[in-house]
């Protein structure tokens, strides 16, 4: 069970000689609900010289009698009562071939994002040149379209100038 605020060795932290914790913003062990009153539980660092820096856990509701709410446990005896209490288990050997291949796989991820974002580049500095080639491309068919179309008119005109002609050749025999 956890221990009173005001006993023993807990005495210094409990009056008010602490700091929040703050490594990386986030409390080395999991913060739960009291088993006393249900709140949520805090970190603190004591700064009195008996404890310095020693890492401690308590809740921070004040009772309806205006006491502090009673629980408060150092960070090894905290560690101990998430095990017993069950909020936290020991590692087993699956775990932590899990978490091996977890990692594995977030390092493959994390080089094939690299080698997605690679071939996307490749891909966009080759479609600017491909986007060129088409447009010069359209531009030479266009182009050749409007020659064929004056040859097609100019045979066109061909055929009835020699049609004309071949008349007059027949109408004069």
């Amino acid at each position: 069970m956890p221990k009173m605020a005001g006993g023993g060795s807990s005495s210094a932290a409990s009056s008010g000689e602490s700091s929040p914790s703050r490594r990386s913003g986030r409390p080395e062990l999991p913060l739960v609900s009291c088993p006393y009153c249900q709140a949520m539980l805090v970190e603190r660092t004591s700064k009195t010289p008996e404890n310095y820096l020693k890492k401690f856990y308590r809740c921070l509701t004040i009772t309806q009698d205006g006491s502090q709410c009673k629980f408060f446990q150092w960070q090894g005896e905290y560690a101990v009562w998430l095990l017993e209490s069950g909020y936290l288990r020991v590692a087993s050997e699956e775990d932590m071939k899990l978490k091996a291949l977890v990692a594995d796989v977030v390092g493959a991820l994390r080089m094939m994002n690299g080698t997605m974002t690679e071939m996307t580049a490749e891909a966009k500095a080759l479609i600017e040149p491909m986007r060129m080639a088409v447009a010069t491309s359209t531009a030479k068919v266009n182009e050749n379209a409007r020659i064929v179309e004056k040859l097609v008119t100019i045979g066109s005109v061909f055929v009835g100038v020699l049609v004309v002609f071949i008349a007059i050749i027949l109408t004069k025999k």
